[in-house]
């Protein structure tokens, strides 16, 4: 990608054209605004200095998106694994934006569509079914839990901007504070909220009582009669 960039700011410096990498274009742009805005831009002299300073952002970036992709590659074995989970949870969430559309009452609609509850119940089904599908430490399935908590947020901040940018009724918005402010506390839950423990107990606890595999029985050895 950092390649491409380089190549356009490149040849938008050396050939003159105007297109949206380089400076010069910044400074077309900023000739049909008002003086009074100050804007200082660079001149067509820079190019050197904005190819440096784009291969200095991509060192970092680089390494960002390495790290990502190493996560990405880590967690496959789990994502796969837990990949029904995180369907229904979005599959509530759809619902619960629906019935709260619709003026199901919220004392009933809370109730047959919480995503807290659905989130409880698979993490403990999750952790007792973790050993049969090769997750045999305990580890692994306090991962599991985190990543059902992670999702449950997301799930959440997602049908939060859906109501809130469409005007729906809904049971996510809060009477105490903003929807910003509110958005920002299920991010914070994402990373590790008040759900995030119980759930991970509730799947360490399925994971205990799903015991460990039987041992295979060596088979008793036939002794072989002679022949006569």
């Amino acid at each position: 990608m950092y390649g491409f960039i380089m190549l356009a700011i490149l040849t938008e410096g050396v050939t003159g054209l105007h297109g949206y990498f380089h400076f010069h274009s910044l400074q077309n742009m900023a000739a049909t605004m008002p003086s009074a805005s100050n804007i200082v831009t660079p001149t067509a002299s820079n190019l050197l200095s904005h190819m440096g300073g784009q291969i200095l952002v991509a060192i970092p970036f680089t390494f960002l998106g390495w790290g990502l992709a190493s996560m990405g590659f880590w967690l496959s074995r789990y994502l796969t694994f837990l990949r029904n989970a995180f369907l229904m949870l979005a599959a509530l969430g759809i619902f619960r934006v629906l019935i709260g559309a619709v003026g199901v009452p919220e004392y009933i609609g809370t109730w047959i569509s919480s995503l807290s509850l659905l989130m409880m119940v698979l993490a403990v089904y999750y952790g007792h079914s973790a050993r049969r599908h090769g997750f045999d430490r305990y580890w692994q399935v306090v991962l599991m839990g985190l990543l059902l908590s992670t999702v449950q947020s997301l799930v959440v901040i997602a049908c939060i901007l859906i109501t809130t940018n469409f005007g729906l009724a809904n049971y996510f918005t809060s009477e105490i504070v903003s929807v910003t402010r509110h958005i920002v506390g299920h991010l914070g839950s994402a990373i590790g909220g008040n759900l995030t423990i119980p759930v991970v107990i509730l799947a360490a606890i399925g994971f205990a009582t799903a015991g460990r595999k039987p041992a295979l029985k060596s088979q008793p050895r036939h002794s072989q009669r002679p022949y006569f």
